[in-house]
């Protein structure tokens, strides 16, 4: 019974990681692939700062990239 209950929560836990990979490569490849003048401020460097922003806060940067810069299109 209890490895019913660990081995469930385990699976849960797998399928939220994948789902967080996926959406994080997905924002990603936005972002490489945005032009210059999508970006709100249309900035030079924005692009760069956004790919570090993408590559160092993983999931929590592709939330923020998600909001800050898709959602506005």
């Amino acid at each position: 019974m209890v490895f019913a209950w660990m081995f469930g929560a385990m699976a849960v836990f797998m399928i939220l990681i994948v789902l967080a990979v996926v959406f994080w490569l997905w924002m990603l490849v936005d972002c490489l692939t945005r032009k210059d003048r999508n970006f709100p401020n249309k900035g030079g460097n924005e692009r760069l700062i956004w790919v570090l922003v993408l590559l160092f806060l993983n999931v929590i940067g592709a939330i923020l990239y998600y909001f800050l810069v898709k959602a506005k299109k």
